[in-house]
């Protein structure tokens, strides 16, 4: 993890003369593409807390692509790191040995959760029943283009 966010800084100072909406779209792309690593290829155990620095990370970086209203322009990329980060940020008590329902930590993972839930309805994110009827008809989620 500590070489990934290492190359990432140094790539990330070679792209600075990017538009500030470039660098956020290449930002959320990193990110989002680390989760998959971290919670398909290769996860590690959630108690080595790789999800709960992550998670933060794309949450702040979806809410600067939300100030810059990149909604509309690339819904499935910030749909998918979305996606990726309420599923980082939502914990259970056993993936934290030690920990308890009131802790500090599930209480930071509730909010995070809520907060990725929030942005996602805020898109107007909704499911599309059809798909799931076998219509070939449209995606399994629908996002208005306002």
């Amino acid at each position: 993890m500590r070489y990934l966010m290492e190359a990432h800084s140094q790539t990330f100072s070679k792209i600075k003369k990017h538009s500030q909406s470039e660098a956020v779209l290449y930002d959320l792309t990193r990110l989002s593409t680390l989760a998959y690593v971290v919670l398909v290829l290769f996860p590690p155990p959630r108690f080595a807390g790789v999800h709960a620095k992550l998670a933060p990370h794309l949450i702040s970086t979806l809410d600067e692509c939300t100030d810059l209203r990149l909604w509309n322009e690339y819904p499935d990329l910030l749909l998918w790191g979305t996606i990726f980060g309420g599923i980082l940020s939502n914990r259970d008590e056993k993936d934290v040995p030690g920990s308890s329902p009131c802790s500090e930590i599930d209480e930071e993972a509730t909010m995070l959760t809520t907060r990725f839930v929030k942005m996602a309805i805020r898109a107007g994110v909704r499911h599309q029943s059809s798909a799931w009827m076998g219509s070939g008809q449209g995606h399994m989620w629908q996002i208005p283009m306002v």
